[in-house]
């Protein structure tokens, strides 16, 4: 989940629905849009010039096996 207005049209802001979805993130709040840019610039440099066929998830770990999150605590 990012933070945006959009996302905000839909949950209420301190509502029930909001603490459910921001529990199931591992980091434990809601991406910004701000991370979701800068990961887009990383993309769009000449620093990933070499960097072909990805896939990079901006979730705060949901995408990761929530059994691997309990070992490395």
């Amino acid at each position: 989940m990012i933070e945006t207005e959009m996302f905000y049209e839909k949950v209420s802001p301190g509502s029930k629905e909001e603490q459910l979805y921001s529990s199931m993130i591992p980091m434990g709040r809601f991406g910004q849009p701000k991370e979701i840019a800068a990961a887009i610039a990383f993309f769009c440099s000449e620093e990933a010039a070499f960097i072909t066929g990805q896939t990079l998830f901006i979730d705060g770990g949901v995408s990761i096996d929530r059994s691997l999150i309990a070992i490395a605590r």
